[in-house]
């Protein structure tokens, strides 16, 4: 399942890793262990904050995917199922065929 992860950085920790020149290599390590199939890095809730489309094959990747963000970095992480447009479009078209049930 596709999801959209998010993580937010705590300032601390953070900060610490900046000056410490860790950041950058840590960020590379974590991004080459989830592989997300898109990344982006922002500001939000004024925290940085990172956004990773990953695919979960199984739940049990939750695992692997968030936790580095816990233990490294102190990260605030959710995870939200998302479509892509395509496949907002089968779920519509499956639920034209049974909106019946629901209705009336």
């Amino acid at each position: 399942m596709r999801c959209l992860l998010t993580a937010r950085l705590d300032t601390q920790v953070s900060n610490q890793l900046i000056q410490s020149g860790r950041v950058a290599n840590l960020m590379q390590q974590i991004v080459a262990e989830i592989k997300p199939e898109a990344a982006y890095f922002l500001p939000s809730a004024g925290r940085r904050s990172m956004l990773f489309i990953v695919d979960l094959a199984d739940p049990s990747e939750l695992v692997t995917k968030g936790e580095p963000f816990w233990l490294a970095l102190g990260a605030d992480v959710e995870v939200t199922p998302v479509m892509t447009q395509e496949e907002l479009s089968r779920g519509l078209q499956a639920l034209a065929q049974n909106v019946s049930k629901y209705t009336s």
